[in-house]
């Protein structure tokens, strides 16, 4: 076999040797700084009976690098409540940074973590160091106060609007929609809610009645109800064993509880999603019906004012217990994650009370069972 980096430094070995194993065969030393090619070339020359061109692995060591300089932001704007992540690049880039160290001489206006990740506490500005080993790095940053705003669409109901959605929903803008259902059904839409560059207090909503020439559907029939995310799993979860009840895997967040008609307050930049229902009551009389739903928040005036346009048809939804031998609704839920979001003992008598209350929303649309897995042990 013929050895050669960059076409020099040419060795042809026998690797054929019987007394050769598992030993070094070549070496190439002081090579600068960059890309090299190493090439192995079998010779075609028969050593004893056969063609032999194994080489079990090539290793490349060198000298430790050393870092010469860091390259960050020379300053930075962050607005009151922000967080940003501070980028630093080594030079050369292949450098290690291992011991990279962050510190404010400001940490009540901007205070910055053992990762280097800022957050903008109040209006000011402050220095942040960034240091690895003899090489010392600053930044300024200047921190502003919020400007709040409130901002708001329609949106799909059929997704979840978690906080990754921030920018999609930032460049929505629909304030109108058209919604339909039987008589005795629900109409039901979805409202997405940003706190625009800042965070905002004590958002929230109220509901008018919705009437046409011939009727209103009474404000009581409607529930504007803000939703709440949970830490859900992904895929497929393993089942844990005692102490561990629950389930273990990777988890994301899911918008999946309808969680208060009272006033919440949004976190910088936050998506705060509202699930719209409108009852349809029986005896209303067919046509469409125009109502608003108003969000507000105590720190600003705006005023988000959502226009529906509910179209009632004239057909009535038999009640559940009038289709009781014709429909069938399953609920799937896993008990262990109700016990686990309410923070009671799985099957206990607090944890009964709640999936109780569960279990009459299900009858009351239909649902005359439950689904359970039985696990017997042998």
């Amino acid at each position: 076999m013929k050895f050669t980096v960059d076409g020099e430094h040419e060795r042809t070995v026998d690797l054929y040797a019987k007394n050769r194993h598992d030993e070094l065969v070549y070496v190439v030393d002081g090579l600068s700084e960059g890309t090299h090619t190493l090439k192995a070339v079998t010779q075609k020359t028969k050593t004893g009976s056969k063609i032999v061109n194994q080489v079990v692995k090539a290793e490349v060591y060198y000298a430790p690098y050393v870092l010469k300089d860091i390259v960050i932001d020379a300053s930075m704007t962050l607005i009151q409540g922000s967080t940003k992540q501070i980028k630093a690049t080594s030079v050369p880039e292949y450098a290690p940074m291992d011991d990279l160290s962050f510190s404010s001489d400001h940490a009540d206006i901007v205070s910055v973590d053992e990762n280097g990740k800022l957050s903008a506490l109040k209006e000011g500005s402050a220095t942040i160091r960034v240091a690895c080993g003899d090489v010392v790095k600053t930044m300024e940053v200047k921190v502003l106060p919020q400007t709040k705003q409130i901002a708001g669409t329609i949106v799909d109901e059929n997704l979840q609007y978690t906080q990754d959605t921030y920018e999609k929903v930032s460049t929505m803008g629909q304030m109108e929609e058209t919604i339909s259902a039987w008589r005795n059904d629900s109409a039901v839409s979805e409202i997405a809610i940003i706190a625009k560059d800042s965070s905002l207090e004590d958002v929230s909503i109220e509901v008018s009645d919705f009437t046409n020439a011939y009727g209103t559907i009474d404000a009581s029939n409607v529930d504007a109800t803000f939703v709440k995310s949970v830490d859900a799993y992904t895929g497929m979860p393993g089942w844990g064993y005692a102490p561990n009840r629950y389930p273990v895997g990777n988890r994301a967040e899911s918008s999946d509880v309808l969680y208060t008609k009272d006033a919440v307050d949004i976190p910088f930049a936050g998506v705060q999603p509202i699930w719209v229902n409108v009852n349809i009551p029986k005896d209303t009389t067919a046509g469409v019906y125009t109502g608003t739903i108003k969000v507000s928040c105590k720190d600003t005036k705006e005023v988000l004012t959502f226009t529906y346009h509910v179209n009632v048809q004239n057909v009535v939804l038999p009640d559940a217990t009038e289709f009781e031998n014709g429909f069938d609704i399953e609920l799937w839920q896993y008990p262990y994650s109700s016990a686990e979001y309410y923070g009671v003992e799985p099957f206990s008598k607090k944890h009964f009370e709640i999936l109780e209350s569960i279990m009459e929303k299900y009858k009351s649309i239909g649902g005359h069972a439950i689904t359970t897995t039985i696990n017997e042990d042998a």
